[in-house]
């Protein structure tokens, strides 16, 4: 990964930052600003993410990601592990509740186990069901 002497274009820098966000390709063109009244097609997003790989010379979209962070908040690389791993977590701190609230409604919480009960009583309902029928045609028989 080339970390010196990129440059980006503003419309890079902007589709890498909500690449960075996690955004996929298709929800990237709803957040970018029009330019000239036109709309962001998702072709032009996928295009933009093409080149930007091809400058920053990686394959991944955390590649990627990577480096926007790098540059963004002046990471050295030259640092040792302990030291990446603490700005690693001050920054995912930091990120997390951001992210959070972006996609707040992609977050689908269940109310608590509400599924669950429902099919377990079934079951139970079912089993004594049946042993109430084996009774009964016990006491028929008997």
């Amino acid at each position: 990964m080339r970390t010196e002497g990129v440059r980006l274009t503003r419309r890079q820098e902007e589709v890498l930052e909500l690449v960075f966000l996690g955004l996929a390709d298709k929800e990237i063109p709803e957040h970018l600003p029009t330019r000239s009244g036109v709309p962001v097609s998702v072709s032009t997003v996928r295009n933009i993410i093409t080149s930007i790989k091809a400058k920053l010379r990686v394959q991944h979209r955390t590649e990627m990601s990577l480096w926007w962070a790098i540059k963004r908040y002046n990471i050295s690389v030259d640092w040792t592990p302990l030291r990446r791993r603490i700005c690693a977590m001050m920054m995912l701190v930091l990120l997390v509740p951001q992210i959070v609230s972006l996609h707040g409604d992609m977050i689908r919480t269940r109310r608590s186990g509400e599924a669950g009960r429902t099919m377990s009583s079934r079951v139970r309902r079912g089993r004594r069901d049946d042993s109430t029928l084996e009774d009964d045609m016990l006491w028929n028989i008997i």
